[in-house]
């Protein structure tokens, strides 16, 4: 079937139309707030809640985990919002969202960058906790730029407010930060963070270096989550408040070039905030933060399988 490029209606944006439709949905156990996730091999994962500093196992389409990693005392916190994942070697990193809470208070608990080693199981913790990323970034020329101190004092979804959600490894081991909000001039903002090995590392304190900001066009959404997908990445949209759809878009990586949206059936009802990539496949699994539905006494969240050209 020839993939056609055609415009979105939202805007003249790029996107397209997609040989193949989004999966049923599947449904998992365990938690509702399915934040951020990454694939192990081509049938275990392993997801993070915003709602808790526990990281459970999977195995795909088994609703049942199969066990767990215990971060509270790694972390010294109980609740730290963990958000985005990114995997390189064997080394998989999470980010929180290093917002405030939805009331405005300031939670330092949610400033956490950290590690586990996945190179076998039971999965274990890696390095140390890195506390300082956010008041490193503050510190740049890139915070004056995006007003990303006065971000940062302002509730996470308020209009301006500061969230970090996507994490993704780059082809040079360096990481990309994905911003749920700010959106400035009306763009999703991906600031890339040079050195994330250092930080974690044992021996001494590092300080956390930061490129060039990148601004992508995804017709006014911010970055709920970020994957490498063949020489781009895959990335899902989201509003920067709680109201508002959700969308596929397809990045070179390349700053400069345009993302294109894909046109995925599937995914209506969904709140996708996590996505990993079966490894030697072109297969992305999207997570369903389900927690606006949460049954405490059923804790469980979606999944969709979705095939890219």
């Amino acid at each position: 079937m020839a993939i056609l490029p055609r415009l979105c209606a939202a805007a003249a944006v790029p996107c397209l139309a997609l040989p193949a439709a989004g999966s049923e949905p599947f449904v998992y156990q365990g938690m509702c707030e399915a934040s951020a996730a990454a694939a192990l091999n081509a049938k275990r994962f392993i997801v993070a809640s915003d709602e808790s500093n526990t990281l459970l196992l999977y195995e795909r389409e088994n609703a049942q985990p199969l066990g767990k990693l215990e971060l509270e005392g790694f972390l010294k916190a109980k609740k730290s919002d963990l958000e985005g994942s990114a995997t390189i070697g064997q080394r998989i990193y999470w980010i929180s969202s290093h917002s405030r809470s939805k009331k405005g208070e300031l939670k330092p608990e949610r400033h956490r960058f950290f590690a586990i080693d996945a190179s076998q199981l039971p999965l274990r913790t890696d390095g140390q906790p890195y506390t300082r990323l956010l008041d490193d970034l503050l510190k740049t020329p890139l915070a004056q730029k995006y007003g990303l101190k006065e971000a940062a004092g302002k509730k996470p979804e308020e209009d301006g407010g500061l969230n970090i959600e996507g994490l993704a490894a780059t082809p040079e081991h360096t990481l990309l930060i994905g911003f749920r909000n700010p959106l400035p001039h009306g763009r999703a903002l991906l600031v890339p963070l040079l050195n994330p090995a250092e930080l974690i590392a044992d021996a001494k304190p590092a300080v956390a270096r930061f490129g060039e900001a990148i601004e992508l066009e995804l017709n006014g959404l911010g970055i709920r989550s970020i994957e490498p997908a063949g020489n781009g990445y895959l990335i899902v949209a989201g509003p920067s408040s709680d109201k508002g759809g959700f969308a596929l878009y397809r990045w070179s990586g390349k700053s400069g070039e345009l993302p294109r949206k894909l046109a995925v059936e599937g995914l209506e009802g969904l709140s996708p905030e996590a996505v990993f990539a079966i490894p030697n496949s072109n297969k992305f699994v999207l997570l369903s933060d389900d927690g606006g539905n949460c049954n405490p006494a059923a804790m469980t969240f979606r999944s969709v399988t979705v095939k890219l050209p």
